[in-house]
C-alpha cells in the first residue's frame, strides 16, 4: 500500500509539471471600451481551479452581455444562464474541487444553441479568433501585476463577433465562493506544485527503505 500512494504521489507530481507546457496563461488587459465591467486585468489563455478540502456551494451571477450572439454559460453539464438571463441573477451550485467544469456555448449566427463553445480546460488564446475567455479577481488596476487566486472571479467571454471589438464582454459571469477559493495556476506555479509532489514522494520512499 505504502509503495502505491509514492507511485501516486509521484504520478501526480509528473502531471503537473506537464500540465506546465499546457496551460500557457499571460497577464493581460481588457480595454476601457469593455461595455460590462470595463479596463480590468487579469488572465488571458487560463483555465480555473477550485481550491476546496471537498464539494462546496459556488454562487453563479450573470453580470451582463454585450454579444448580439446568443452565449450560455454551462457549470456542472447544466445550463446557468444565457444572454437573455436579467444583469444580477444568481443560481447556486455544488461543485467539486479541481478544474471546474464549465463551458460557454455561442449560437456565432447561426441558429444552433451549440455551433462553437470553449471549455475549462482547453482555453483559447484570443489571437487565435475562436472562442475564449478573460479570468480577473476583480482587479481594475492595471499595473502589470494580477492576482491569480482569491474568492471571487470574473470569467468574461469573447464570441469573436463584431470584428475588432475585441474586448471579452460577451457575456461575463461571476463565481463567488466563501468555503475556499479560485486559483488560475501559473506555469511557474504549476512546476513548483509538481515537484513538491515528487518531493514527497520520494522522502516517503526513503522513509519506506529505512
Amino acid at each position: 500500500m505504502k509503495r502505491k500512494i509514492v507511485k501516486a504521489l509521484a504520478a501526480a507530481g509528473l502531471a503537473l509539471c506537464a500540465a506546465t507546457t499546457a496551460q500557457a496563461a499571460y497577464v493581460g488587459t481588457t480595454p476601457a471600451s469593455n461595455d460590462v465591467i470595463g479596463i480590468a486585468e487579469g488572465w488571458f489563455g487560463a483555465n480555473l481551479y477550485l481550491i476546496a478540502g471537498a464539494a462546496t456551494t459556488i454562487t453563479v451571477e450573470f453580470i451582463g452581455k454585450e454579444a448580439g450572439y446568443t452565449n450560455r454559460f454551462y457549470l456542472e453539464g447544466a445550463e446557468r444562464f444565457n444572454t437573455g438571463a436579467l444583469p444580477g441573477s444568481t443560481v447556486d451550485v455544488l461543485v467539486d474541487p479541481g478544474l471546474i467544469d464549465f463551458a460557454f456555448f455561442s449560437n456565432m449566427g447561426s441558429g444552433n444553441p451549440l455551433a462553437a463553445s470553449v471549455t475549462n480546460g482547453s482555453n483559447q488564446d484570443p489571437v487565435t479568433n475562436l472562442l475564449n475567455y478573460f479570468i480577473t479577481f476583480d482587479d481594475n488596476v492595471v499595473n502589470g501585476s494580477t492576482p491569480s487566486s482569491g474568492q471571487t472571479v470574473l470569467i468574461a467571454l469573447d464570441d469573436t463577433g463584431a470584428g475588432p471589438d475585441d474586448n471579452h464582454d460577451d457575456m461575463v459571469i461571476r463565481l463567488t465562493i466563501s468555503n475556499g477559493g479560485f486559483q488560475v495556476p501559473e506555469p511557474g506555479t504549476l512546476a513548483l506544485l509538481g515537484l513538491g509532489a515528487l518531493a514527497a514522494g520520494l522522502a516517503r520512499r526513503r522513509q519506506i527503505k529505512a
